[in-house]
């Protein structure tokens, strides 16, 4: 909650990412810096701990949908979570 409370945006968004007015290129635009950003910081993270050079941000929801389903979460929940509209998608990343 800490992390929330000092990244929290002001208006609709939970993080300071976008702005309420900013258009869907806008939008896409930020996105892809800050995904490139997350990227580039877990790579920094994984060699701090000495993780396998594979580790990255697809790795780690590969992780987590994997480690979830062995904890007897329900596939739907999982999906939900991870942004997916059809439990296939989610099935694919349990199986790699």
């Amino acid at each position: 909650m800490d992390i929330i409370s000092r990244h929290h945006g002001p208006g609709e968004y939970l993080f300071n990412a976008f702005s309420d007015g900013d258009s869907d290129k806008i939008i896409e635009k930020k996105l892809a810096v800050k995904l490139s950003s997350l990227a580039k910081q877990i790579k920094n993270i994984a060699k701090e701990l000495e993780l396998p050079p594979k580790f990255s941000f697809q790795y780690a929801r590969h992780s987590y949908a994997t480690e979830m389903i062995k904890g007897g979460i329900s596939l739907k929940a999982i999906s939900e979570t991870m942004g997916h509209t059809n439990a296939i998608t989610t099935e694919n990343y349990i199986k790699v």
